[in-house]
């Protein structure tokens, strides 16, 4: 999905790119144009892995705990079907991604202020949480 994301905000860049210079706001409206385009800009994606990963570390956080009560029940059945292990390996997938988003110059430009993803935090959570369940799932690696 990243990767189709990237190719998608290329596509749309190449696309305007005569008016690249005429506009303040180019980068601004590539993404809008790449999500009436393709459903989905990169803020959008953020939320997304928010999401994602926001559901995985409570299903870790709740198998850890003695009391999975606090978890609602059509997750825990969905998640419990999957298991831990697959959490873990979706919550490491989702890290990488982040990382990656850091990294890419065109969300650098973003207004991390209105994302609901904060990046950096959601990598320390995601990191507190591998960390803190590191002795019940035998999954995690470095």
């Amino acid at each position: 999905m990243w990767q189709f994301l990237q190719n998608e905000l290329l596509s749309v860049q190449k696309e305007i790119s005569e008016w690249r210079n005429t506009m303040d706001s180019w980068h601004q409206h590539c993404q809008v144009i790449m999500k009436a385009c393709s459903g989905i800009d990169y803020a959008e994606f953020a939320s997304f892995l928010k999401i994602i990963a926001g559901n995985r570390m409570a299903f870790l956080n709740t198998c850890s705990s003695v009391d999975s009560s606090d978890y609602p029940r059509h997750l825990s059945e969905t998640f419990t079907k999957l298991g831990p292990f697959h959490a873990a390996f979706d919550l490491q997938r989702v890290a990488n991604i982040i990382e990656c988003l850091v990294c890419n110059e065109d969300f650098k430009r973003l207004d991390h202020t209105t994302l609901t993803l904060q990046p950096e935090m959601m990598l320390q959570q995601i990191r507190d949480t591998i960390q803190s369940t590191r002795g019940q799932h035998l999954l995690y690696q470095d």
